[in-house]
């Protein structure tokens, strides 16, 4: 029996052009089913489409306290310890004292932000080309009244 059965992958996808809706249904409701289902309802986040680039920082990155750090954290997670505050505290000191790791995570942090900052640059242009406008708080109140 188990294998005659195929899931049927359409059910796994939004699409709608093939959304139906029954007549009888009062219009209060069509209107928030439609308005629900169509495309023009929903905006990307800004941040959607950006992917951060490691190669600037790849040195940085490799940084083996990083996984030093992991470790230990990992080891709280498995209960090794009897009191996992004092342990995540030696942490915390140990690791905000590592004036190299400092540096990275600096250093990290910098790049993160200038790629942010230069692709939602970008995204604002795009979306200007397209007339995508973001609605204010204000006007998606009025619009779900």
């Amino acid at each position: 029996m188990a294998t005659n059965y195929n899931f049927p992958g359409y059910e796994l996808t939004w699409n709608p052009n093939f959304i139906r809706y029954p007549k009888d249904y009062p219009e209060n409701v069509l209107s928030v089913m439609k308005s629900a289902n169509d495309t023009k309802s929903y905006y990307d986040p800004m941040l959607s489409g950006f992917r951060f680039n490691g190669d600037p920082v790849k040195n940085q990155l490799a940084n083996p306290d990083f996984l030093t750090a992991k470790t230990k954290s990992d080891n709280l997670t498995l209960g090794i310890f009897p009191n996992v505050e004092e342990e995540y505290t030696a942490i915390d000191v140990d690791m905000g004292g590592n004036k190299a790791l400092q540096e990275d995570i600096a250093a990290i942090k910098a790049e993160v932000m200038k790629q942010a900052e230069a692709y939602l640059a970008e995204r604002k242009i795009s979306d200007k080309k397209i007339g995508l406008k973001y609605p204010t708080v204000a006007e998606l109140k009025a619009q779900y009244k």
